[in-house]
């Protein structure tokens, strides 16, 4: 802790150093806009204020000679914002402003003599268009109601342009950044997991309000990211007291069978229940928002090869509350809750071909927070938030420790396909995965207005974050992995093929010491300012440092390290109206040093791994004749491996001793973004805008692997000497993104309303960067140098994240009824992506093709393209959702409505396939093969390589497209 607040104090006095000129773009909450006449003209002198609930004024301001006004700083809420001018008609408008953002609004008064009411929302369909530069795009959650998408964050969020879920396992990609440098707030509070930094699944789809995607010029208020910023605000209590009650129903049955061969569905109703209920404990002064949901999932499933049939089912409770007090006129504090309990069963991890692979486990995970805002004189507003999140995962993996029982095969002939136990460990000691942080952000915002040289809009803070995990990583419940030369597959019965021609490898995975916990903490100080020089320019620039100290899971300290990361942009309004908006922007994001880098070299917790040949008896060689079990034919290889020298046997190649082998470079850097923007919005019509945007981005500082010359040797305690293995950075691979988004809202008539999201865009490189399993992998690059060429070991092409075409186009429509019928609205997505790069990757032996320049253990695995990166593509989709929405007054009520919802997503049942099986055999797999120098020989297939019997094809139900599914809710709301 004194080193932490040493950082602080150095933060603290570099922040005070800082010159002005670096600020960026204000993140103080507010209102502004301009205010012309019915002729356009501007209008001075307008008396703008802000009012809250209670009908306090928070805010007031006099518009200039431009007619441009602002309303800042304002506390985060729900307020009413009044024009008033001798000789024109007062207008009060309804403005949502949300953390660290200025909601724009313009106005057009009236004539006295001609009445003007308008109520809006601080959304992108209902408002300016200067509100999308650059501040992001938002999702307003009674918008997203009507129509088709799923309740899901991932849903909502990939709605946006430059958003996909083509990181590993579906993870979430921002602009082309690597899924695990995002950032995800909850109501400002951090929600990322440890390990693959996803968003955590706290949201309630009914209490949502809206939710802000940033995915570029991104203000320097946010920091701990290269991707982009999603921000999702709920609702909070008001002086009325109002709520919902809604039921969900679906069935696994109610959903289309895909063309997988052996897909079948199981009948059994899945109800979900979401309860919200908001209003006030004491008028005017505390408002409460609470809300609960159960959520019930069990869905069948095949099993890959095997096309076995099984149930899996998921159970998650979540509620929520929010308390907001207003101390005085000027002070507001906020407590916040979310709990989430989470229960899995009949789960498993990667590709598996049999039930011994399941595991049933639980995940309770709670997040509190305090926010707490005061306004200070006539312009400054300070800011305070603290938040904490802590989750525990149980029971993932095998319960069984024998060798037999406990001890995974894969399949090497099918992608490492998994049988006979899961992966992990549920019940050895310190097996319980504990992810846990906090955050403590303290901010200032203040807004100077002077009639010569514009308004600026300034902030500075300060956020400390810290991030923990501590568990024991086992791999698997013995200690011990096979991974056997493939597998013989009968009937839904799976025997494992053990060969002694070096194709059958024993993985020895002990832990050496039990995890204290690591600890990540990231000390920051950034500062802001956006200076609206004059009707046409504004200007916006800043600068953010992250100073980051890590200690692994011994609590070694391993990382020391500082970064700046600047922020700049300009908007120039054309007319000076907001119709016509041109943008440009330059930034560098900086993410943070992840759990699994900050222990690569960690002795505790983490396992070693040693790979040894097997040497035996041939088990199971021949598919028609008698097969072992599994459980028999492991005791025979473990009986072969124990009697010539088991764990003490030379390994095929040098291990992995986190703590001895692999160490961490000191200077170790996060990965970093550079980007550039710009862009143009234009106004369409009176309610509609059309914004298209350029994004370049390049990415550096990767995660890196080096053992070459230069590192040398360590020896162990037993005088053992091994190649030694830095963690490091390096720029020698590389990763671009370009993109153009487009997006265009506009209404159809008086009933509708149309929107389009389009993103194309090129991924290209020579680093993918991530895995499914543990997120941050390093690149090979400088590991072994002379043993690998970039050429065929890394070469440049399409990355896996790249998606050429991304369109999204959403319409609601209100037909006519009258109004004792209610009303009833319909909605429709159209969803189209296109297909995403693969490539075929085997792994072959150089090392009777280099002259040994003197290593101790040579590789003897090394990743070889046998095509361009990304030569291959996975099908286009595309998915029509329909939704009807219809909801009615309950008589003699003033507010209660009960409605109803239906939804059919993809209703032409479109099944396309979206992942393929991608095994590639060489000799390292299959002695039917000859080895080749990858150096001087050009492959040739079945030669020097084949494919598996799954590449390029479908191995699950899975692997194709969502198929059609219909899903209704009732409910009721007050």
């Amino acid at each position: 802790m004194r080193r932490f607040a040493r950082a602080w104090l150095t933060i603290a006095l570099l922040a005070a150093a800082a010159p002005a000129v670096w600020a960026q773009p204000s993140s103080a909450a507010g209102v502004a806009g301009r205010v012309i006449d019915p002729s356009g003209h501007a209008l001075e002198g307008v008396v703008v204020a802000a009012m809250d609930g209670a009908g306090v004024q928070r805010c007031r301001a006099l518009t200039a000679d431009d007619g441009s006004y602002t309303l800042a700083p304002l506390a985060p809420g729900e307020y009413v914002a009044t024009f008033a001018l001798a000789g024109f008609r007062e207008q009060r408008h309804v403005v949502r402003v949300t953390d660290a953002r200025v909601a724009p609004l313009n106005v057009a008064l009236a004539l006295a003599a001609i009445p003007s009411v308008v109520n809006v929302v601080a959304a992108p369909d209902r408002n300016d268009p200067e509100q999308t530069i650059p501040e992001g795009i938002v999702y307003d959650a009674s918008g997203l109601d009507l129509m088709p998408p799923h309740g899901s964050h991932a849903a909502r969020i990939t709605m946006a342009p430059g958003v996909t879920a083509n990181g590993p396992g579906g993870a979430i990609s921002i602009s082309g950044g690597l899924s695990y440098g995002n950032l995800f707030l909850l109501d400002g509070l951090v929600i990322n997991e440890n390990l693959r930094g996803q968003a955590r699944p706290f949201l309630i789809q009914d209490a949502t309000a809206e939710t802000r995607v940033a995915t570029s010029a991104v203000t320097a208020d946010y920091g701990r990211f290269q991707g982009g910023v999603v921000n999702t605000i709920t609702k909070s209590g008001t002086n009325v007291l109002s709520g919902s009650v809604r039921a969900g129903f679906s069935n696994d049955r109610w959903r289309a069978l895909t063309p997988f061969r052996g897909d079948a569905t199981v009948n059994h109703r899945m109800p979900s229940v979401q309860v919200t209920a908001g209003g006030p404990v004491r008028l005017n002064r505390m408002w409460l928002f609470a809300a609960a949901e159960l959520e019930q999932f069990e869905q069948n499933r095949t099993l890959a090869y095997t096309r076995t049939n099984y149930t899996s089912g998921q159970t998650e409770r979540r509620v929520e509350a929010k308390l907001t007090w207003a101390i005085s006129a000027r002070q507001t504090a906020r407590a916040l809750l979310y709990r989430i309990d989470t229960r899995r069963t009949n789960a498993s991890d990667g590709v598996v071909l049999e039930r011994a692979t399941f595991y049933d486990s639980t995940s309770p995970e709670a997040l509190a927070g305090v926010t707490y805002t005061a306004t200070i004189g006539r312009g400054l507003l300070f800011e305070a938030q603290y938040s904490n999140r802590q989750l525990t995962i149980d029971g993932i993996g095998s319960r069984d420790t024998t060798l037999t029982g406990g001890t995974p095969v894969w399949d090497r002939s099918r992608s490492d396909a998994r049988f006979n136990s899961p992966a992990g460990c549920a019940v050895c000691d310190g097996a319980t995965d504990e992810r846990d942080n906090q955050n403590v952000r303290a901010k200032a915002a203040y807004t100077l207005a002077t009639r010569r040289r514009g308004t600026h809009e300034m902030s500075a803070g300060l956020d400390g974050f810290q991030e923990t995990r501590r568990n024991d990583s086992y791999q698997t419940g013995s200690g011990f992995r096979v991974r056997a030369t493939r597998s013989n597959i009968t009937s839904g019965s799976v025997t494992p093929v053990f060969l002694p021609d070096r194709t059958t490898w024993i993985y020895w995975m002990p832990i050496l010491q039990a995890a204290r916990g690591n600890d990540l903490r990231t000390a920051s100080v950034f500062v802001s300012d956006t200076w609206r020089i004059s009707p046409h320019l504004t200007a916006r620039a800043g600068a953010r440092f992250d100073y980051t100290r890590a200690r692994d899971s011994l609590r070694a300290p391993v990382v020391r390290n500082g970064e700046v990361s600047p922020r700049a942009g300009v908007v120039w309004d054309v007319r000076k109206n907001g119709r016509l908006l041109l943008n440009a922007g330059a930034a560098r994001y900086v993410s943070s040093i992840t759990t699994n880098v900050a222990d690569a070299a960690s002795p505790a917790g983490r396992p070693s791994t040693y790979v040894y040949d097997y040497l035996g008896p041939a088990i199971n060689a021949d598919p028609k004749g008698p097969q072992l079990t599994s459980t028999d034919a492991l005791a025979a290889v473990f009986n072969w491996f124990n009697a010539n020298g088991g764990t003490g046997r030379a390994p095929r190649s040098a291990p992995s001793i986190p703590g001895v082998t692999t160490k961490i470079d000191r200077g170790l850097e996060p990965p970093d973004a550079r980007e550039a923007t710009a862009g143009v919005t234009i106004g369409v019509g009176q309610s509609g805008w059309l914004k298209v945007e350029g994004i370049y981005r390049t990415f550096g500082n990767f995660y890196a692997r080096q053992r070459d010359l230069s590192t040398g040797r360590i020896t162990d305690q037993s005088g053992r000497s091994y190649d030694l293995l830095i963690v490091t950075n390096t720029n020698a691979v590389t990763r671009t993104y370009r993109a153009v988004n487009a997006q265009v809202s506009t209404r159809i008539a008086k009933r509708g309303r149309i929107s389009i999201a389009y993103t194309l865009s090129a991924a290209r490189g020579s680093y993918d960067g991530e895995t499914t399993n543990i997120g941050p992998d390093t690149a090979a690059y400088t590991d072994y140098p002379e043993y690998r060429s970039p050429s065929w070991s890394s070469p440049a092409g399409w990355l896996a994240v790249d998606q050429r075409h991304k369109l999204r186009a959403t319409t609601t429509w209100d037909l006519p009824l009258a109004p004792s019928l209610g009303r009833l609205t319909l909605g429709l997505v159209q969803r189209y992506d296109s297909g995403r790069p693969w490539s075929a990757v085997g792994n072959v032996n150089p090392k009777s093709f280099v002259a040994n320049p003197g290593y101790l253990t040579p590789p003897t695995s090394v990743p070889y393209f046998f095509s361009p990166r990304g030569a291959y593509r996975t099908a286009a989709t595309a998915s029509t959702d329909l939704s009807v929405s219809w909801s009615r007054r309950v008589p003699r009520t003033k507010r209660a409505q009960i409605y109803g919802r239906a939804l059919l997503i993809n209703a032409f049942n479109r099944s396309a396939v979206v992942n393929v099986g991608r095994t590639v055999l060489t000799r390292n797999d299959s002695a039917t093969y000859q080895l080749f120098n990858p150096f001087t020989d050009t492959p040739i297939a079945g030669v020097h390589y084949g494919f598996g019997s799954d590449f390029g094809r479908p191995r699950t139900p899975g692997d194709y497209q969502p198929p059609r599914e219909f899903t209704f809710s009732l409910g009721l709301r007050f």
